[in-house]
């Protein structure tokens, strides 16, 4: 099975190389993104995450190196499970994290905790999803006051998530990413 390669940029791990298959559909988020989007947000000490729809979990990964709390990852392909389970195990993460084999959907059946930040990437195909998540999690009162949010979506949509306001967007290649925040 071929592979990619994933780079930690930043925090406690700099420099660390993941690997994970290189499945068909996947799309990490571009490491020039992850440089805007954590240069944006540079502390989450003891942030509570969701990277609700994980793939190669890298930014819910880095959200760990740069000090948060506690990181969900739900990802549906078990080929990706398991890598970011070897990933977060060799890392010594392990045990600030929760892996959800199911879509978003699912595990918030489970969710019980607030979350100060959400990564939300979901596929581009299907981006009505991360507002679907989005209702869902402020129907449940799983939003912590402030909560961070970053979007991923194609620069052609139309950007969804009531209750937020925008704080930051940039451009890069082919999709906007957004952090904004729940207001």
């Amino acid at each position: 099975m071929n592979t990619i390669q994933l780079q930690i940029q930043f925090g406690q791990r700099k420099g660390k190389i993941l690997q994970y298959p290189a499945l068909p559909g996947l799309r990490p988020t571009l490491a020039r993104s992850r440089d805007v989007l954590f240069n944006w947000v540079q502390k989450m000490t003891d942030f509570v995450c969701l990277d609700a729809f994980a793939g190669t979990g890298i930014l819910g990964l880095q959200a760990l190196c740069l000090g948060a709390k506690h990181v969900d990852f739900v990802e549906t392909q078990q080929p990706l499970i398991q890598y970011l389970e070897k990933n977060l195990k060799e890392m010594s993460l392990l045990s600030q994290s929760t892996l959800y084999p199911s879509t978003a959907k699912e595990a918030l059946k489970k969710f019980s905790k607030r979350y100060d930040m959400l990564f939300l990437d979901p596929p581009f195909d299907n981006i009505s999803l991360a507002q679907d998540l989005w209702d869902e999690l402020l129907h449940k009162d799983l939003i912590a006051k402030d909560c961070l949010i970053y979007l991923e979506i194609p620069k052609n949509a139309e950007l969804p998530l009531s209750h937020t306001v925008q704080l930051k967007h940039k451009q890069i290649g082919d999709v906007w990413i957004y952090l904004l925040q729940y207001s």
